[in-house]
């Protein structure tokens, strides 16, 4: 659901441009559509008014509310025109999420998938055997139609029951002042099932929200927002060579670790009845489970490349390659980042960002508080950082040691 950069996430896509004069506005909520002629769509557009400002918070639900205006319409009145969601297609705020997309989606590819969307069932299941992102997207849009009335209230939810209040803590808890834009805009309307992010705009797919819930997406809105300005940038680790795939590994275990922490993966829900989103199914002590595979693969794999710099060269990025093929990379990150905030709270997390010294030193503070031997996750019961073992003491000292010159703290 959330695109991503050039590590391996899921969550988030961040492509860094200059936004000038768009204007954010947003729908006065309607009771009804009407009937099918484009002046009734342009009539959502002429009653929008300014956005307010909620604790630094900006809501567009603009698109939303013309997409809405689709869903009221009485049946008899037939489906919206294709000039109708032309209108739709090329909304400033469409038109600048469609830039964030690779290749910059072209409108009439929007239009078609919403005639295929606002379509008869049959009509609609034969077209989009035809083109995979046609079916992506109109069955994402089909879920949006089928819940409009829940997303309505929860947009509204979103904006009146103090979620922009709570957003703004998380983000002014886990991001620095100096990093944080001056303003923040979140809009709201149905796309691929997934969160993307442009400079200060936050685009949320109304299926993600519907299928979700309001708490869930504060949490993965300021992990986002962490990504985009918080992360230590680097090159991948499978391919790096030698001590620099060693320590890129860390830096992503640290990158990743902190965003899923703050985003609180292993908890993230979604309905069943989703079309994609409902396949999600992520059991907290699976998640633990590869932790303590990620450190035990290294306690296993670092000491014969630490003892022979040639065997370092020639295995840095193996190492790296299977700890990111066994989902152990990003796991492990997670579980180190809970095991951290666990013992020693989420302020000694928070400050370790950016440098993987001070998260790797906190990692092993925190994991020698363990029982030893770490008991396994399924041994657990509800604070499962408590199964993380520290690292063997040779290699915590020779990943510090690589770390000192990749990573200096200075830098």
């Amino acid at each position: 659901m959330i695109s991503q950069d050039s590590t391996p996430n899921n969550f988030v896509h961040f492509k860094k441009m200059t936004i000038t004069a768009l204007l954010i506005t947003f729908s006065l909520l309607i009771s009804s559509c009407g009937n099918d002629d484009t002046d009734q769509t342009q009539k959502v557009l002429d009653t929008s008014v300014a956005a307010h400002d909620i604790c630094g918070v900006n809501i567009d639900d603009t698109a939303w509310q013309v997409f809405a205006g689709f869903c009221r319409r009485p049946s008899e009145e037939g489906p919206p025109t294709r000039t109708e969601f032309q209108i739709f297609a090329d909304l400033p705020i469409i038109s600048q999420w469609k830039e964030s997309m690779a290749g910059n989606l072209p409108s009439v590819r929007i239009v078609n998938w919403l005639e295929v969307a606002f379509s008869d069932e049959d009509d609609r299941q034969s077209d989009a055997k035809r083109n995979l992102d046609r079916r992506n997207f109109s069955n994402s849009y089909r879920y949006s139609i089928a819940h409009y009335l829940e997303i309505d209230r929860l947009i509204l939810k979103f904006r009146t029951d103090g979620h922009c209040c709570s957003f703004r803590d998380k983000i002014n808890f886990w991001i620095s002042p100096d990093a944080l834009p001056d303003s923040l805009i979140v809009a709201f309307f149905p796309s691929k099932p997934e969160i993307r992010i442009l400079d200060n705009f936050l685009y949320v797919d109304t299926g993600v929200l519907q299928a979700g819930n309001l708490n869930q997406l504060e949490r993965q809105l300021a992990g986002m927002l962490f990504r985009s300005t918080m992360l230590l940038d680097g090159e991948s680790p499978t391919v790096s060579e030698g001590e620099q795939a060693v320590a890129n590994s860390v830096r992503m275990m640290m990158n990743e670790g902190l965003i899923d922490f703050i985003q609180d993966q292993p908890g993230t829900l979604f309905s069943p009845d989703h079309p994609k989103l409902g396949k999600v199914n992520i059991v907290p002590e699976f998640v633990f489970d590869h932790g303590r595979k990620a450190i035990s693969l290294i306690n296993f794999h670092l000491p014969k490349m630490l003892a022979d710099e040639a065997v370092m060269q020639k295995n840095g990025r193996n190492l790296a390659k299977t700890l990111v093929a066994s989902s152990s990379l990003r796991q492990g990150g997670y579980s180190m980042s809970s095991t951290i905030a666990g013992h020693l709270g989420r302020q000694r997390l928070r400050d370790t960002a950016g440098s993987p010294s001070a998260w790797l030193a906190a990692y092993q503070e925190a994991a020698r508080l363990n029982a030893s031997p770490a008991p396994e996750p399924y041994e657990v019961s509800t604070e499962l950082y408590r199964c993380m073992p520290p690292f063997d003491d040779d290699v915590y000292d020779g990943i510090q040691e690589i770390l000192s010159h990749i990573f200096p703290p200075n830098q």
